[in-house]
């Protein structure tokens, strides 16, 4: 899993009963099988109870956009995205502010933007990984009950101080219960790399960072699950799900259809998948917008939808062949962060 400094801004399932599993409850570990993961493995995990039938996409729009302000900042609207999302269940979100107010035409409300600073002094860097959304996402999923006083996320932070619960709670409100698993072909930080240039700046001082912040997971038992490869039907029928979607890590160079592409010219970009659409239009949209005609697109009666704070279209959609290309380009570690929202009866 690697680090995010981007070159430009551009069967239906159901919660089982009761809450979803915390962290350390389900199985969870920094290395796992190696093997090809399945989606019923992946499923478990979430604490998601599937079904035969597949939601249609279209359940899944209500996922605002929030464009990102920086160069670097794209996990993060990714995750105010997602947060945004888990919290429309309710009426009002927890500090009594009607969740689709929280965004107008991709900007943020100023509840939003306190959220938003919230989250960049917690990450404490501008050069993001993904364990660095991961540490964000459990922060929030416990709402500072397992880590007061906790030495390790005090180093974590580097401010040598935690947040009090309540201003977390005033800054960044608990969404309803929900559940996260962050998979990738590696945990930790390729030595690979460190020539590359686009990681050759920050290498040393993120080398010690991020490994740090595994440290951390691993005492934690966060929900972490390191496989050799996750397949793209396996991703489409995780996120086909009710109430699931994702955060990818995709090489924003072969996303934004640059026609030459080399392994040294690697430039990290999150999105969301919030679906896979079977609707003609959309797949005739994703065709027309693919860089290669030849990708062999043709030969799918579907396509990838997805949320993508670096571009101003409230869902693009993408050809399966240009999404799996950049999901697999060297620098990515095919990392994904799968969410999934529990609604409580």
């Amino acid at each position: 899993m690697h680090r995010l400094k981007e070159d430009s801004l551009n069967e239906e399932s159901s919660p089982r009963e009761g809450s979803p599993p915390a962290a350390g409850d389900n199985g969870n570990c920094i290395n796992s099988s190696m093997a090809d993961i399945t989606s019923q493995e992946i499923l478990r995990r979430l604490g998601i109870c599937s079904t035969k039938n597949p939601r249609a996409y279209s359940e899944e729009r209500d996922i605002p956009l929030i464009r990102q302000t920086e160069t670097w900042d794209c996990g993060l609207a990714c995750l105010q995205m997602i947060l945004v999302w888990l919290r429309r269940d309710t009426a009002k979100d927890l500090e009594g502010t009607n969740a689709d107010d929280e965004v107008v035409c991709g900007s943020l409300s100023i509840s939003s933007e306190a959220e938003k600073a919230w989250m960049v002094n917690f990450v404490a860097t501008k050069s993001i990984w993904t364990v660095d959304l991961v540490m964000l996402l459990q922060h929030i999923l416990t709402c500072n009950r397992i880590y007061p006083g906790d030495e390790d996320m005090n180093t974590m932070q580097g401010n040598g101080s935690v947040d009090s619960t309540l201003e977390i709670q005033q800054q960044c409100p608990c969404p309803p219960k929900f559940s996260y698993l962050f998979c990738s072909t590696k945990f930790g930080v390729d030595e690979s790399y460190s020539d590359l240039g686009y990681y050759k700046d920050a290498f040393p001082s993120d080398e010690l960072r991020v490994e740090n912040l595994f440290r951390i997971a691993r005492k934690q038992n966060m929900p972490l699950l390191q496989t050799s490869r996750i397949s793209l039907q396996v991703l489409m029928d995780i996120t086909s799900k009710q109430g699931v979607v994702a955060i990818a890590l995709l090489d924003n160079r072969i996303l934004r259809g640059n026609a030459i592409h080399i392994a040294s010219s690697y430039s990290g970009h999150y999105v969301i998948i919030c679906g896979v659409s079977r609707n003609d239009n959309d797949i005739n949209n994703a065709r027309m917008n693919s860089p290669d005609g030849n990708d062999g697109s043709a030969t799918h009666d579907f396509c990838m939808a997805i949320k993508n704070p670096g571009s101003a279209e409230q869902v693009q959609f993408i050809t399966p062949s240009i999404f799996e290309k950049a999901w697999r380009a060297k620098g990515t570690d095919e990392d994904v962060i799968f969410i999934a929202k529990h609604i409580l009866f």
